[in-house]
């Protein structure tokens, strides 16, 4: 089952404090520590002013609420929920901006492109799927939010055969790394053919790059290192292990 610890992120002010912090998977604090988000065993984030630890909540999501994440450059937080759904929240006005609904299970793990918009999430369904937040962009461009958008799914793969846990993009949005309770990790990138942009290729298909074995228990937890070509993951078995 799902650790109880406590899901943390905070709003982050700059990508390049969000790639510094990046190694540590649920925790991502920022250099001005300006916001914390803070997922307890409630379906309602705690967004705190970290100065003054006022707090607002951040209401939306039907049941618990699993996994965090912040964008790079601080504008939004995602979540993810037992109720099947993602959410994408401005860090600003504290409401939803987004609704990702696809999946068929809890959705336990979500990770923002590091450079480009868009939004992963990882399921108890096994499947993986690619969320494009362009639309989303630009409603944040032009200052103002009409309404919350539904985004499009992408591309959605059967990426384990059990749990998805965690899931983390590579600093330059080339690889990303999932984690599951089948105890392998598994890389992903881009399919053969795709046009690359600058970030996980249009139209979004996504094609296994590697299998990586090893631990013996469900793994919890994965990160890139922001300087490295290397990531890190955590299992239940209570090793970590650095890949390259």
């Amino acid at each position: 089952s799902q650790p109880s610890a406590s899901a943390i992120a905070s709003a982050q002010a700059t990508a390049e404090a969000d790639a510094a912090a990046a190694a540590t998977p649920g925790s991502v604090v920022d250099e001005r520590r300006t916001q914390l988000a803070v997922a307890t065993n409630s379906e309602q984030i705690r967004l705190f002013e970290v100065h003054s630890m006022s707090c607002r909540l951040l209401s939306g999501h039907t049941d618990i609420v699993l996994a965090l994440d912040v964008s790079a450059d601080g504008h939004w937080i995602g979540s993810a929920s037992k109720d099947l759904c993602a959410r994408v929240w401005d860090a600003v006005t504290a409401k939803c901006v987004a609704k990702c609904a696809g999946h068929v299970e809890a959705v336990g793990a979500v990770a923002f492109g590091r450079r480009g918009a868009f939004l992963l999430t990882g399921s108890k369904d096994k499947t993986l799927k690619l969320w494009d937040l362009k639309p989303l962009a630009a409603c944040r461009a032009s200052g103002k939010y009409e309404k919350e958008l539904s985004p499009r799914a992408l591309s959605t793969v059967l990426a384990h055969s059990k749990d998805i846990n965690t899931l983390a993009v590579a600093p330059n949005d080339r690889l990303v790394i999932t984690g599951s309770q089948d105890r392998t990790l598994k890389v992903w990138g881009a399919a053969d053919g795709a046009v690359a942009t600058g970030m996980l290729p249009l139209p979004g298909v996504l094609k296994e790059v590697a299998t990586l074995s090893g631990h013996r228990r469900g793994v919890w937890a994965a990160a890139f290192s922001p300087v490295d070509k290397v990531a890190a993951s955590a299992s239940g078995d209570m090793t970590i292990k650095v890949w390259s």
